[in-house]
Formats: C-alpha cells, structure tokens, sequence
C-alpha cells in the first residue's frame, strides 16, 4: 500500500470532485427544477453526503493528527477556515433571499441563520468544524488501541445522538442532528486512514460484488420495519455505495485521463463550489422544462441537462473562487485563510 502513503491522494481530489458535481446536480434538481422525484436524484441523494464526510474524515487525520502529535494553532486555523466561510457566504445568501429593511428585521435573520438546522444549506461546515472539535477526544486513547478508537467513536455517536434527542428542539446551532447521522461515515474515513484499511479492499476481491448487490438491492427495496428502512438508507446504502467507488478508483491511483484529472482539479476547490454555488442556482430556473421531462418519463435527457448545468456552475464557482482570493482581504477575512501563531502543543 506503499502508493496510499503519500500526503495528497489522487483518489481523495478525484472522489471529492464527483461528490461536489453530485451535490451541485442534487441542488439544481431540488432548486433549480424544483423536482425531487426521479431516479437520478434519488440516486444522488443515497450517498454522496455520506462520501463527503467519509472523505473529510480520511483526510483529518493527515491534516492535523490527534494520534497523538495535535498543534494547537493549525487546529483553529482548520476551523476558522469553515466557519468564517459558512458564516460570510452563508449570511449573505440568506440576506439576498430578502434584503432587511431594519436593523431589527437584520437580527431576526442573522438568528435565524445561525439558529437554523441546515443553516440555509451550509450546515456541512458546521457540522465538519464539531468533528474536528470532537476527534480530540481520540487522544484519550494514550495506547492507540483500535478498540480504544471504536469504543470512543461509539460513544461519540451516542452522545450525539442524544444531544440531538434531548436538547434540540426548533434551533441546533452546532447542526446535532446532521452531526449525529454523518458521525458514523466520518468516523469510518478515520479509521480507514489510521489502520490502513485499504490493504483489506484489495485483498477482497468479494466485496466489490457484494456492496454493489447490496446497494442494488437495498435502493430498489424499502424494509417494513421502518427502523430498520431507515438504518439502511442512512447507513447501510452510503456504505455499500463508497465501498464501490473506492474499489474502482483506488487502481487508478497512479493513471491519468482527462476525466480523472478534470475531477481532481474540481476537488482541490470544493469549499468554493460549495459556498458560492448557490447564488449560481438562483440564475437557472428549470421548473417548466423538470415538469415537462418529468411528463416525458426521459431520464436520460433530464440527466444530460442537470449534469451541463451543474458543471457549468461548478466551473464558474471555482474561477469565482479563484477571482475572489486575489483580494488579500477577502482570503484573509472571509476565507480564513491567515496564519496564526501559537505555542505548539504536543
């Protein structure tokens, strides 16, 4: 596995770039075309958040390792780098929807934001800057026991879970309820990465057949206990579905198309296709076209618009991105993206 080793992951950039696409074709479905029913969408709804936080907890562990060396400044830099970016692109979206008109009605909306579940779509970064709070538990674990790890990923998740339950009603400030149900995948990308796991993949020439009959079949049936349904469109299916993209993209760690370089360059700037795409939505308003296609039953064709449309924002979210941080201020203030200087912690 000597290939997996490095610190940049052609597979991570190339997955995160498919996971962005996929969330930006969900939104113009959702959105866009206001259409939540059909295939694709459901398709791309059963796992590419779970891939997300899979990925982010993959890659946490190489971007400031509590195992057990942790410094203390590249930490809240870490944070600082989602939560200014949630709260700036985040504030101003919710404000564009409508403009204040007084500094009272300005408070009510700010509160409203913060206070909100999903914080107007960019929930992600909070829930991604408590899970970087909370791995710092795993330095408990002094002896980096596996057993340690689990045992404390398992009651990370619970308490989770019933901070969720129990002290979330109307507002969720740290987004319990998200944190709770993408605890788990975060928490398997961790444990992928510390105990090599990837070894197993390619000693395991059955799972690849397995997880893709098992995504097939969990998709396309819906359990009657519905626990145990919902179980399985949580968890079971994202597994099921990385699993399976793992296994096709690991190989090709070291090969290059122009696909493959295309996503890797698209996941290099998620954080700006994710902040800034939605603004982007709001020019593309295919109701009209979504009912008809719908009333056509052409999959294939709504597929083939959803996915120009989402690239092209894709696209124009990223030089954006790009045009935006040639300001100092603006990648310092609204990206986080500034040093800070403190005693390291060991």
């Amino acid at each position: 596995m000597e290939a997996y080793s490095k610190d940049r992951f052609q597979f991570v950039d190339r997955l995160k770039g498919l996971a962005i696409i996929l969330v930006v074709m969900g939104h113009v479905y959702l959105f866009s075309m206001h259409n939540q029913q059909g295939l694709w969408f459901d398709v791309i709804s059963s796992f590419h958040m779970p891939l997300f936080m899979f990925l982010s907890g993959y890659v946490c562990i190489s971007s400031f390792s509590p195992f057990p060396d942790w410094r203390f400044s590249k930490w809240i830099k870490k944070i600082l780098r989602l939560l200014l970016p949630m709260c700036w692109f985040g504030l101003l979206f919710t404000l564009s929807l409508n403009w204040p008109t007084s500094v009272s009605v300005l408070g009510d909306k700010v509160h409203n934001f913060l206070m909100c579940p999903v914080k107007m779509g960019y929930w992600y970064l909070m829930t991604l800057s408590v899970f970087y709070i909370i791995i710092q538990c795993f330095r408990l674990n002094r002896s980096n026991s596996p057993y340690g790890d689990i045992l404390l990923g398992v009651v990370i998740g619970v308490g989770l879970g019933v901070g969720w339950k129990c002290f979330v009603q109307d507002e969720d400030l740290f987004c319990l309820q998200n944190c709770a149900y993408f605890w788990p995948m975060f928490f398997l990308g961790m444990m992928v990465r510390k105990y090599n796991l990837f070894s197993f993949l390619f000693r395991s020439n059955w799972l690849f057949t397995v997880s893709l009959v098992g995504y097939l079949v969990l998709f396309n049936v819906d359990i009657p206990i519905i626990y145990a349904n919902s179980f399985s469109r949580h968890y079971f299916i994202p597994f099921f579905a990385i699993v399976v993209l793992l296994m096709v993209f690991l190989p090709r760690e070291n090969n290059k198309t122009k696909l493959e370089d295309m996503l890797a360059f698209i996941g290099k700037h998620t954080l700006d296709v994710y902040v800034i795409h939605y603004f982007l939505l709001r020019l593309f308003e295919l109701k009209e076209i979504g009912c008809w296609m719908e009333s056509t039953g052409n999959q294939g064709l709504s597929l083939l618009l959803v996915t120009s449309v989402a690239l092209l924002i894709t696209f124009v979210s990223i030089y954006l991105g790009l045009l935006l941080r040639k300001s100092d201020f603006i990648r310092k203030v609204v990206f986080g993206e500034f040093n800070i200087t403190l005693c390291s912690k060991k």
